[in-house]
């Protein structure tokens, strides 16, 4: 087990057992592809990759990344395993954007003293459906929605990550939006976001903004660039609807979920939209 210093809490990062190894691959993970490390606090179950980004700061970045082009542009000579992003987060002078998985209390007690923050939500019911086609389509899942809708709801990973989030949404440095909002009006979404980062971008700016970020796009752009470094098949992106899941739950699955979703929101008076 690893400890690593520096918050309130000390973080630590473990592999799983063996045990629960065998049960994870016994509802159809892939074996190649079960190697994840529970973090706390959070009890999060995230690739051991994040093992590595929190130990040594490191990001296993395919060549012909962006983000590597970008580092070899900016950086001539640095080194991909010494940390793509910080390197890059020196290298610039101003305004930096970081993008990241990581739950609130994984970034350090005095982030959003020191940071504006964007916080992304999507229903519960839309994630555990993309959830499991990002799996399927990565070949790394071989079970059924049914047991992937287990793993969202056992892990436990997702109330607590949106739950830490919310409870500071009044906080001045904290922009807290739903996906589902920004499906509804993109554009609506694009001009709070302007005005909680101080952009001051024109109005055909947002426009531009809103064409060049709409969601077949994004698709596109996410296609050639697999190509680009020779990936295949495996896009981010499948159909990005709000409320799809009504294409993929039965009526037992939804009753679950529903009585989850109760259950896990006690106390919060977060409200989401599913269609």
């Amino acid at each position: 087990m690893g400890v690593i210093k520096g918050n309130e809490s000390p973080i630590t990062v473990e592999d799983i057992s063996e045990e629960e190894t065998a049960m994870r691959e016994a509802r159809g993970m892939r074996r190649y592809n079960l190697k994840v490390v529970r973090i706390n606090p959070g009890n999060y179950l995230m690739p051991s990759l994040y093992k590595w980004l929190f130990q040594e700061l490191r990001q296993n970045l395919y060549p012909g990344h962006p983000d590597v082009e970008m580092l070899n542009k900016v950086c001539p000579g640095a080194r991909v395993e010494d940390g793509v992003q910080v390197q890059l987060a020196a290298a610039f002078k101003g305004r930096r954007i970081l993008g990241w998985h990581l739950a609130l209390d994984l970034l350090g007690p005095h982030l959003l003293n020191t940071c504006k923050v964007v916080y992304v939500a999507r229903n519960p019911k839309d994630v555990c459906v993309s959830i499991y086609h990002f799996f399927t389509n990565k070949k790394s899942y071989e079970g059924n929605l049914e047991d992937c809708a287990r793993f969202l709801l056992e892990d436990g990973g997702y109330w607590e990550h949106i739950s830490q989030a919310w409870r500071l949404k009044d906080h001045h440095n904290l922009h807290f939006m739903f996906y589902e909002d920004m499906k509804d009006d993109l554009l609506g979404q694009l001009r709070k976001l302007n005005d909680f980062l101080k952009l001051d971008l024109s109005e055909q700016k947002l426009k531009t903004v809103m064409e060049r970020t709409s969601f077949d796009n994004m698709k596109a752009t996410n296609n050639l660039e697999l190509a680009k470094a020779n990936k295949g098949p495996g896009s981010h992106f499948r159909r990005g609807v709000a409320g799809d899941w009504k294409n993929a739950f039965t009526s037992d699955q939804n009753k679950r979920m529903d009585a989850w979703i109760k259950e896990k929101s006690q106390g919060m008076d977060i409200k989401f939209k599913y269609e």
